[in-house]
């Protein structure tokens, strides 16, 4: 009876230990609802999410816009992420999928190009190889808008500007 209780202790630790399986780290956070508009080409609004990786390795990344119906309209915009400083447009990749370098940041540019008015919110998850980072992220949402007069002069900028998941990493 005692070996066939050690027997029957062998095989339940030989099969719960086989089903060990180990995944990449993943995370997300939604982007909160924001609206962005083109009325003429002298005024319009867009948006930026900035994403900055807290970690000490890369993580790569995606991005996905929702409309007001909840369909897929990421390639309306055919986002930017650029890896530069503000007015470097050269690094733009117009991409929904992209990679944060360790402790790096990118900038994500939303703008329309036709006359409309879209209500949509957004999605950006990470990955990692390294299955024991349960955190890589923290970023914030920035709306801007533009107008214009008739003669070219400005009438107004805004910048409104949201943390996303309350500013804590994700």
């Amino acid at each position: 009876m005692k070996n066939l209780l050690i027997l029957l202790f062998l095989l339940l630790l030989t099969f719960s230990s086989s089903n060990t399986v180990y995944a990449e780290s993943h995370g997300s956070a939604i982007i909160p609802p924001m609206l962005i508009y083109s009325a003429s080409d002298n005024n319009y609004s867009w948006i930026q999410v900035i994403l900055s990786n807290i970690t000490n390795e890369a993580v790569t990344c995606s991005f996905k816009v929702f409309g007001h119906d909840g369909e897929d309209i990421t390639n309306t915009f055919l986002p930017a992420v650029y890896s530069g400083s503000y007015n470097d447009h050269g690094n733009s990749e117009p991409s929904s999928s992209f990679t944060i370098p360790a402790n790096g940041s990118r900038r994500i540019q939303l703008q329309v190009k036709t006359l409309c008015s879209i209500i949509a919110h957004g999605r950006v998850e990470w990955s990692s190889d390294n299955e024991k980072m349960n955190k890589a992220l923290v970023g914030t949402l920035q709306h801007r808008n533009f107008a214009c007069g008739g003669t070219g002069t400005s009438l107004g900028f805004g910048i409104g500007y949201m943390p996303i998941n309350n500013g804590m990493p994700f």
